[in-house]
C-alpha cells in the first residue's frame, strides 16, 4: 500500500470543544476510508502559552494517514492520524516537538497482537514548569490517544492550616502521586498533589472545596470505586461528620452529612479514621471515631448494598479511657485466602492517644483492649509516657513491608516543655511471638501538632514519607536507608 497521507492534521482552539470534536471526526473519516488493520487518532492538547515546533517524526511500523503540523500554537489541539502498512503489522511511531525550553516526545503503539500503549515524555530546562497527561485509546482501529501539555500552577502553601494532614500515595501517574488533604482555618479543605513522575517532584494545588464550613479533622482514602479510584473523605465539623468524594472527572462532591436511618452520626471530638477493608465483595468502608466521653465508636458502610447504608458496630474502650485521637489499619493478622489466592479478612488494629499515653486495640471477632504501649527498658516493660513525656497530637500507624509478617510502624508527636519537641518513631516486631514495641529514633526538633505517614514505592522496600503540622505550617520528612531527612518546609 502506498503512503495514504494526503491531508494535514487539524488545528483546533481548545476553548472550542466543538472544533476539537470536528477535528477528531475528520481524522476518523480518513482512517475509516483507508481501513487499515490498525490505526490511531492522535490528539496533542497544548494548554500552554508556548508555540511548539516539530523537530522530527518516526515510524518503526506503519505511517501517517494524516500528518502532524509543523507548529502547534498556544491553547490549541493538534489532531492527526497513523495507521498500519502491510500484512499483520501495527502502527508504532513518535513525533517530537520543542519550544520554550521544553522537549516533548509523543509516542504510540497499536500492535497487531497485544494491548495498545502510548506515552508522552517531557524534558528540557523548563520541564519542571509543566506536566503531561496521556490517555491511551483502545481497539484495533481509530484508537483515540490524547496527550495533554499543561502549565503547572505553583503550589500555594501559604494557608492557615489546622487539624490533621492526611497523605496517601494514589494510583494517578506511573509512580503514583502523593495526595495531601488539610483542613483550613478559614473554612474548607485544601487538596494538594505531588507529581512523582516529573523531575523535581513538584507539588501542585490547592484545590479548595467545602468552603463556608470549618472542619476540625479529616481522613481520606482512594477507593476501588471509579477508575483509577475515587478519593473518599470524611471530615469532622464540631460533632458532625461529613462525606465528600472526588469522581473520575476529578470533581469534588459533597458535603453529605453522615447519618444512620436519618439520624446524624455523632462525630465526637477527635479525628475520624476511614479505611476500605477486605470485608464484602466491593470492600466495605470502615470508620472509627473517638467518643466525647470514653472509648471510640465503630461504623461500616456496606458497599455491596446499592443504597450504601452506614451501620454501627460495637464500640470499644467505653468506660475505660477517654480518647483524644486515633489511628486505624486492617492488618494481615487473621487473614485467609480464597481459591484464587486473594487475601480475605484481617484484624483491625488501632492506636489511640489518651492524654500523653498511647493504647493499642485490635478487633478479630470482637474488640480487645486497651493495652498501654510499653517499651522494654533494661528488661522491664515501661509505659511509653514514662520514657517520652509529652506525647501529643495524633498517632500515625501503618503496617510496613519490613519483616516477614510486616512490622507495625508508628509515628507520634512529642511536645517539649523546656525545649523543643520532636516526632517519635516506634515499631512493633511482628515476627517476634511477643510482639515487642521498640523505639527507633526521634527526629524533627519542634513541637508538631499533627502527623501523617505512608510507606511509598520509592526505595526498597519503601521509604517512609511523613508530613507534620506545626502551627499553621506543614513540614515534610522522608526516611530512606540512611535514616530520616528533614524537616523540609512545604512552600
Amino acid at each position: 500500500m502506498s503512503d495514504p497521507a494526503t491531508t494535514t492534521g487539524t488545528l483546533a482552539t481548545l476553548a472550542s470543544g466543538a472544533a476539537v470534536a470536528q477535528g477528531v471526526e475528520a481524522v476518523f473519516q480518513v482512517l475509516d476510508r483507508f481501513n487499515a488493520a490498525r490505526s490511531c487518532i492522535l490528539e496533542i492538547d497544548n494548554n500552554t502559552n508556548l508555540t511548539l515546533g516539530k523537530v522530527s517524526d518516526e515510524h518503526s511500523h506503519g505511517g501517517f494517514a494524516v500528518t502532524p503540523t509543523f507548529q502547534i500554537p498556544p491553547k490549541t489541539a493538534l489532531i492527526f492520524g497513523s495507521q498500519s502498512k502491510g500484512f499483520a503489522t501495527g502502527t508504532v511511531g513518535s513525533v517530537v516537538y520543542n519550544g520554550g525550553g521544553i522537549g516533548l516526545v509523543v509516542s504510540w503503539d497499536n500492535p497487531f497482537v497485544g494491548d495498545n500503549s502510548c506515552n508522552m515524555v517531557l524534558s528540557g530546562p523548563n520541564a519542571v514548569k509543566f506536566r503531561v497527561i496521556h490517555t491511551c485509546g483502545v481497539g484495533n482501529k481509530e484508537a483515540h490517544n490524547r496527550y495533554e501539555l499543561i502549565e503547572r500552577i505553583p503550589p500555594n502553601f501559604n494557608q492557615t492550616f489546622i487539624g490533621n494532614p492526611v497523605l496517601i500515595q494514589s494510583r494517578f501517574g506511573n509512580q503514583g502521586n502523593f495526595e495531601l488533604l488539610v483542613p483550613l482555618g478559614n473554612g474548607g479543605l485544601a487538596a494538594y498533589w505531588r507529581d512523582n513522575d516529573s523531575s523535581g517532584l513538584p507539588w501542585e494545588g490547592p484545590v479548595i472545596f467545602g468552603q463556608g464550613q470549618r472542619f476540625d479533622a479529616v481522613t481520606m482514602i482512594q477507593s476501588n470505586f471509579g477508575n483509577p479510584g475515587n478519593f473518599e473523605v470524611i471530615a469532622r465539623s464540631g460533632d458532625r461528620l461529613f462525606f465528600f468524594f472526588r469522581d473520575e472527572a476529578l470533581n469534588w462532591n459533597g458535603p453529605f452529612l453522615l447519618q444512620i436511618n436519618g439520624v446524624d452520626i455523632n462525630g465526637g471530638l477527635g479525628n475520624p479514621v476511614l479505611i476500605q477493608s477486605r470485608f464484602g465483595n466491593q470492600g466495605n468502608f470502615e470508620l472509627v471515631v473517638p467518643r466525647t466521653d470514653t472509648g471510640f465508636d465503630n461504623y461500616f458502610r456496606n458497599n455491596d448494598d446499592p443504597q450504601f447504608p452506614w451501620i454501627q458496630l460495637p464500640s470499644a474502650g467505653i468506660g475505660q479511657i477517654h480518647i483524644d485521637s486515633i489511628s486505624l489499619i486492617q492488618s494481615n493478622f487473621g487473614t485467609t485466602m480464597d481459591v484464587n489466592g486473594n487475601t480475605l479478612g484481617g484484624n483491625f488494629e488501632v492506636i489511640a492517644r489518651s492524654g500523653d499515653r498511647l493504647f493499642f486495640f485490635f478487633r478479630d471477632s470482637e474488640w480487645h483492649g486497651p493495652f498501654p504501649i510499653k517499651l522494654n527498658v533494661n528488661g522491664v516493660d515501661t509505659d511509653l509516657a514514662v520514657i517520652f513525656a509529652g506525647i501529643a497530637g495524633n498517632p500515625a500507624l501503618i503496617q510496613s513491608r519490613f519483616g516477614n509478617q510486616g512490622n507495625f510502624e508508628l509515628i507520634t508527636p512529642q511536645h517539649g516543655f523546656l525545649s523543643g519537641g520532636s516526632l517519635i518513631h516506634l515499631f512493633r516486631n511482628n515476627d517476634d511471638p511477643q510482639f515487642p514495641w521498640a523505639s527507633i529514633t526521634k527526629f524533627g526538633d519542634s513541637n508538631y501538632d499533627a502527623v501523617t505517614m505512608i510507606q511509598s514505592n520509592f526505595g526498597n522496600p519503601g521509604n517512609f514519607e511523613v508530613i507534620a503540622r506545626s502551627g499553621d505550617r506543614l513540614f515534610f520528612f522522608v526516611r530512606d536507608s540512611s535514616g530520616f531527612h528533614g524537616p523540609f518546609l512545604l512552600i
